[in-house]
C-alpha cells in the first residue's frame, strides 16, 4: 500500500485484483479483461502491481493506473531477451515507479526490474512542435524573398 492506497484481491469466484483509497466505498475493481483471476501486490501513488492469470493458466505481470482499462501486461516487456519466460509477476513499486518482480522460464526464476517510461502530455508534444513550425515559416519566407 502507498500512503493514500491499497491494494489486494476480492473473490466471488476467481479473484479479481482491487484498490481502494481508505474505504470499502471506493473501491476500484482492477481486474483486466480477458484474464481468469487478478490480484495487485503493492502500490504507489498513482501505479499498482501484481499479476492476471491468462486463460491457459500463465501468471503475467501486470501494472495498472487505477482502473482496469489501464492494465499494462509487463510480461510482454520481456519477450526477446533471450529466454522462453512462461510466467511472470510484479511484487514491487516504488516512488519513482520502478517495478521488481521475478520471471520463471520452467526451470529457473529470475528477478526482473522494469522500469516504466511516462509518455509525454500532448501538450509537451504541442509546444514542442510549435517552435519547430515558427523555424519552419520563417525558414520558407525568407527563400521566397531570395
Amino acid at each position: 500500500m502507498s500512503e493514500t492506497s491499497q491494494v489486494g484481491a476480492g473473490t466471488n469466484l476467481n479473484p479479481h485484483a482491487l484498490l481502494w483509497h481508505g474505504t470499502a466505498d471506493s473501491v476500484v475493481d482492477l481486474h483486466p479483461a480477458g484474464y481468469l483471476s487478478s490480484q495487485a501486490f503493492d502500490a504507489s501513488v498513482d501505479t499498482q502491481v501484481g499479476i492476471a492469470v491468462t486463460q491457459n493458466g500463465r501468471e503475467r505481470a501486470m501494472a495498472w493506473n487505477g482502473t482496469s482499462e489501464s492494465a499494462i501486461d509487463l510480461h510482454e516487456m520481456l519477450q526477446g531477451l533471450g529466454f522462453n519466460l512462461r510466467d511472470s509477476r510484479a511484487i514491487g513499486i516504488s516512488e519513482n515507479g520502478d517495478i521488481v518482480g521475478w520471471a520463471y522460464d520452467g526451470t529457473r526464476g529470475y528477478a526482473i526490474k522494469w522500469t516504466l517510461v511516462p509518455e509525454p502530455p500532448s501538450i509537451a508534444i504541442l509546444l514542442l512542435a510549435i517552435p519547430a513550425l515558427i523555424s519552419m515559416s520563417r525558414a520558407g519566407r525568407r527563400g521566397r524573398r531570395e
